[in-house]
């Protein structure tokens, strides 16, 4: 809503699907102001004038509900008003995102964003007890982005503050379709269920075999019980299917992406299992035929961690090199700062939603991802731009038509 503008014409809006002019951005900006020369150059480009700088007690407002979550306390916001420091915005800026309140907020939001409110997923607040306190404690410790990413989907802590981690995978359980299209959504920003039994009716480079080959990255996935808590064990060998298209032709499952690359298993098809493959072995029991009424033994000694993993390469994949990964992260910290993705839906990002800046899309992805995949950082340099700090009244309203802004 800060955004105001005197221009929210139609032809003005129509603008929007038309290429951003790009502007010259120097090498080494802050994002911040690269951030206000995207957007200078687009309302220069419709004519648009953009609202005035917000006053500092609707700034204080904005920045501890966005950052933290609740409205300033009087003594903070006093202070505020008080101080006279010209660089005081980015200072409460810096503060707050260093706070624990920040990265508790941060846990909230993105709790929300990988696994749904626990209601609505039948789940008592405790059962997520250490997947909140992994949230908690990478945000806090500003955990790059990528990291997070990979802590996700390989579901191997390799320290007791990663442990909650394995529960995004864990809470599916066993649903290897519901893991592939909650980390395709939440991680890359796109849905990909739609092409479950036919490629994607609006988005068509999203394709049947891209839906079946991420299935399959998660298809040797399997929830066990370790000393160290809930864990996702994966096998080394199985997990092939076959999927048919409306016309009833079948194909059969590879490790497919989204980008269409094929990852090739090192040794070919492996149907039978043996504890050579394994880094760390399951149970003798697990290699065995199992007799009727006979089941699995889900609770392990150790985790079991196939040589070769599927989902280590995904991993791999997902997070490098691959610039849907940041494009993902950047549009949702941008919803999050300004209310609304630079595409929208912010898990919709295919080609039926375009994004309304796409050069801005890219120059922050590419910035994201160039800067260590800092998400303090990104939020910061949002949160600091003019854009950011617009006044939510549009300058064709009249002063007179609504109360000061210091009393809001």
């Amino acid at each position: 809503a800060h955004l105001g503008t005197a221009a929210d014409a139609p032809d003005a809006q129509a603008d929007f699907t038309k290429p951003d002019p790009t502007p010259s951005i120097p090498a080494g900006i802050d994002p911040s102001l690269a951030t206000d020369l995207f957007l200078q150059a687009r309302w220069q480009e419709t004519g648009t004038l953009p609202a005035a700088p917000a006053g500092d007690a609707t700034f204080v407002r904005r920045v501890y509900l966005d950052l933290v979550g609740r409205i300033p306390t009087r003594a903070e916001r006093d202070s505020f008003l008080a101080d006279s420091d010209s660089r005081k915005r980015d200072t409460l800026i810096d503060h707050l995102t260093r706070s624990e309140e920040h990265a508790a907020h941060l846990a909230e939001i993105f709790n929300v964003v990988f696994l749904d409110r626990e209601d609505s997923r039948k789940r008592k607040r405790q059962d997520r007890g250490a997947w909140l306190d992994y949230l908690r404690w990478a945000f806090e410790s500003n955990r790059p982005w990528d990291e997070i990413g990979r802590d996700l989907i390989v579901a191997r802590p390799r320290s007791k503050e990663e442990s909650g981690a394995s529960w995004f995978l864990y809470e599916q359980n066993d649903d290897h379709q519901k893991i592939a299209t909650r980390t395709s959504a939440t991680l890359l920003g796109k849905q990909v269920q739609c092409a479950q039994c036919h490629d994607h009716p609006v988005s068509p480079e999203i394709e049947q075999r891209h839906y079946w080959g991420l299935v399959s990255f998660f298809s040797r996935s399997l929830n066990v019980k370790t000393p160290e808590g809930p864990r996702v064990a994966e096998r080394a060998s199985g997990g092939y299917a076959k999927f048919s298209n409306l016309e009833g032709e079948s194909s059969e499952t590879e490790l497919v992406l989204l980008t269409g690359a094929k990852i090739e298993e090192p040794d070919g098809r492996r149907d039978q299992d043996a504890a050579e493959f394994y880094e760390v072995a399951p149970p003798e029991q697990w290699f065995k035929k199992l007799k009727k009424d006979e089941k699995l033994k889900k609770n392990v000694a150790a985790l079991p961690v196939p040589k070769f993993s599927r989902r280590e390469e995904l991993a791999a994949a997902t997070t490098i090199g691959n610039p849907a990964f940041p494009r993902a992260i950047v549009n949702r910290a941008w919803a999050i700062v300004f209310g609304r993705g630079l595409v929208h839906p912010v898990d919709q990002m295919d080609s039926a939603h375009p994004p309304s800046h796409p050069g801005l899309l890219d120059w922050l992805s590419d910035d994201f991802a160039a800067n260590g995949y800092d998400l303090r950082r990104l939020i910061r340099a949002l949160m600091k731009s003019r854009a950011y700090q617009l006044d939510f009244r549009a300058p064709s309203q009249s002063e007179g038509d609504l109360p000061p802004q210091d009393s809001l």
